[in-house]
């Protein structure tokens, strides 16, 4: 009897270890930018030109209920040396998201200081989210003289935290 405790206990186990694997990340270009990204799935690119015809690269990726977000500009002029200039760019950028966008009913205070390993010049800036529904979002944006990227995720209940710094550090200047 103690033996088919034992098989019972060890299929419960591995049932559940395989539904909460982390999914699998890949690079994956941002169209013809020469930006990349990490994603769980392949992303499926749209491009629009803003006002000041900066290139906007849209899409979002749906896995295991995780929404993956990016939002990535790839700017017309530079916005010149000044980092405090382009964190002020990127945080406008989330401020106008924030309410237009992602209609969030609350959201934290811009966490700044981010950096990323692969890109020691950029800024990065990092904000929590909800909307009506209740999703909890994670943004993190990032930002130098030529391209701006937002990287998101929405999921409705607790996320893996490895798997969403995974995404949020994901973004690769060119």
């Amino acid at each position: 009897m103690n033996r088919y405790l034992a098989v019972f206990f060890i299929g419960i186990f591995f049932s559940a270890s395989l539904h909460a694997q982390a999914p699998r990340f890949a690079k994956f270009g941002v169209m013809g930018s020469g930006a990349s990204l990490y994603m769980p799935e392949e992303p499926l690119w749209e491009l629009s030109y803003s006002e000041d015809s900066s290139e906007v690269y849209t899409t979002e990726v749906l896995s295991d209920s995780v929404l993956y977000g990016a939002i990535v500009v790839k700017f017309g002029e530079s916005l010149g040396d000044d980092p405090e200039v382009w964190e002020n760019v990127l945080v406008s950028y989330l401020e106008f998201l924030n309410t237009e966008a992602f209609e969030f009913t609350s959201v934290t205070d811009p966490g700044y200081g981010h950096t990323l390993e692969s890109h020691p010049t950029a800024r990065g800036v990092l904000e929590y989210g909800e909307d009506e529904d209740g999703t909890q979002f994670a943004i993190k944006g990032w930002v130098d003289d030529q391209f701006l990227a937002i990287l998101y995720t929405g999921y409705p209940e607790e996320m893996n935290y490895n798997v969403q710094q995974m995404f949020l550090q994901g973004f690769r200047f060119p």
